[in-house]
């Protein structure tokens, strides 16, 4: 039945002995039907107490056919006090749950209520929201441009050095175009006194019969070394069908026929010690009409005894052919002798 499928459904949801029941209480207008206690006693095998009958029950309910209060020691009539059961359980259970809503109004009506009765609340969310969002969007735009006005400022300031780094590439640049521009000049300036002291030497020391046509400094007659590291040799001279090129000859007196040449002369009148410089090697080129080189080799002799050569060889000397003169000179009787071209490299330096 029933009854004995609650008071199961109550031993298994309260097993143990301090949730054991000991006593049956009827409340509510059904339980003054007649036998009913008799009734459920027989089935649970419990006591079985209407509601009426409890100790205090009669002091808790007014009398229903009066409002006012019962009269100390009146009773009210049987079955009164136990309808009230229920709905003062229930009362004690809403004092403890607290106030409850309750409507009865259609559901979609009820909700209608509820979101009119919120509305303003509603609104007051979504305006506070939006602000929320226009006061979040603005700081952010405004963070954005301040990262945008310091990246330009930087890209400005790399622009600014880049220019910066070009201008002194290019002045760099520029140095050294100067640089290597004026280097062949400060070499000639600086090697210029000494390229003086040599046209001195060899003045004092060729022999008036020879001529010279080229002092140089070496590393601008003979080329510069091949790639391969090894120096170019002396290019070997070849007889010239050309007439030479007069340079200078010896101011000293022409000595007279079949004298020989003296072998020492020393220079005088040296002139001070020229700076340090890059000329130091100096190639001679010149003539002489004397086969055998006797007035070269006089001279080269002359030459080593100055204090301020160090070495001098005799690099190669080949005969040169005289060029053909013009007919009014050949009907003249004008007659050129055959000249021999010889090539001397003088190293200098100080004393």
């Amino acid at each position: 039945s029933q009854l004995a499928a609650t008071l199961s459904a109550y031993r298994g949801a309260f097993p143990g002995e301090q949730f054991g029941l000991r006593r049956i209480v009827l409340a509510g207008g059904g339980a003054q039907l007649r036998g009913l206690a008799a009734y459920v006693a027989e089935r649970t095998g419990l006591p079985v107490t209407p509601a009426d009958e409890l100790p205090g029950a009669a002091s808790c309910f007014a009398d229903a056919g009066r409002r006012e209060a019962p009269a100390a020691g009146a009773r009210p009539e049987k079955g009164v006090a136990g309808q009230y059961g229920l709905a003062l359980g229930l009362a004690l259970m809403a004092l403890d749950a607290g106030i409850t809503p309750l409507s009865l109004l259609p559901e979609p009506l009820r909700g209608e209520v509820v979101f009119r009765e919120k509305k303003p609340y509603l609104i007051a969310a979504s305006v506070l929201g939006a602000l929320t969002l226009g006061v979040f969007t603005a700081s952010l735009v405004l963070s954005i441009q301040a990262e945008t006005s310091s990246l330009d400022a930087e890209r400005a300031e790399l622009r600014r050095r880049e220019a910066m780094d070009k201008s002194i590439t290019a002045i760099r640049q520029r140095g050294e175009t100067l640089r290597q521009g004026g280097e062949p000049l400060r070499r000639l300036l600086l090697g210029g006194p000494m390229v003086r002291e040599v046209i001195s030497l060899v003045a004092n020391a060729i022999s008036p019969d020879d001529w010279i046509s080229m002092i140089c400094e070496e590393s601008s007659y003979i080329p510069p070394a091949r790639s391969g590291g090894t120096p170019a040799a002396a290019p070997a001279p070849t007889p010239r069908t050309g007439f030479f090129v007069p340079g200078f000859r010896s101011a000293a007196a022409r000595p007279a026929a079949g004298a020989k040449p003296p072998t020492e002369a020393r220079p005088a009148g040296l002139t001070p010690a020229p700076p340090p410089s890059d000329f130091n090697v100096f190639i001679i080129e010149g003539y002489t009409p004397d086969m055998g080189l006797v007035t070269v080799k006089a001279m080269i002799q002359r030459l080593e005894t100055s204090p301020r050569v160090r070495k001098v060889d005799l690099l190669s000397d080949d005969r040169v052919l005289p060029p053909t003169l013009p007919d009014e000179l050949l009907a003249e009787g004008v007659e050129l002798p055959n000249m021999r071209r010889f090539v001397i490299r003088l190293e200098a330096g100080l004393p």
